[in-house]
C-alpha cells in the first residue's frame, strides 16, 4: 500500500504474484484509453490495487522492476 499516487518508476521492487496483478490491472486501464483522454483506473476486484494512469508531458520513461528483469514504457 502507498497511500496516495507512485509514479510507476518509483515502485521499487515487485514479487511475481504482485507484477502478474500489476499486468492484468493495467491492461484494463489501457483497454479504456482512448484519444483524448488523460487519465484511466482499474482497480482490483477486492480492491487493494488501483492502477491510475494520468498522461505526462515530460518525456520521461518509467521502469517497473522483478526478481525476473524490468519492464519499461515511456510514460506518455
Amino acid at each position: 500500500m502507498t497511500g496516495g499516487p507512485v509514479r510507476l518508476s518509483r515502485l521499487g521492487e515487485l514479487d511475481p504474484l504482485a507484477f502478474q496483478l500489476f499486468l492484468r490491472l493495467l491492461g484494463d486501464a489501457l483497454a479504456t484509453w482512448r484519444p483524448g483522454t488523460t487519465v484511466t483506473t482499474a482497480t482490483s476486484g477486492d480492491g487493494s490495487m488501483e492502477v491510475r494512469l494520468t498522461a505526462l508531458d515530460d518525456g520521461s520513461t518509467a521502469e517497473v522492476h522483478t526478481p525476473d528483469g524490468c519492464s519499461a514504457a515511456p510514460t506518455t
